[in-house]
């Protein structure tokens, strides 16, 4: 089995859960909008910066610094 780093398993962890959270707004399914039953909603905007930073940490390093920079910057709050 190959080696994945910490930070490509956080990133698709990200993904996996801002993708899910935004798909459950998107078909106004409450249980998707809740990462546990007892907990508030995930907010859309919250669940899109999920995405964006997952995305950035699974970029490799050396082949795509600037789309890094790039999806760190619109993951970063205003």
């Amino acid at each position: 089995m190959k080696h994945v780093p910490l930070s490509a398993g956080a990133g698709a962890l990200l993904v996996l859960l801002g993708g899910t959270v935004m798909l459950g707004w998107l078909l106004q399914l409450s249980p998707l909008v809740r990462v546990l039953p007892g907990f508030t909603p995930m907010v859309f905007n919250t669940a899109l910066c999920f995405v964006l930073a997952g995305g950035a940490l699974l970029m490799p390093v050396s082949d795509a610094q600037r789309h890094q920079r790039v999806t760190a910057v619109l993951a970063a709050p205003s």
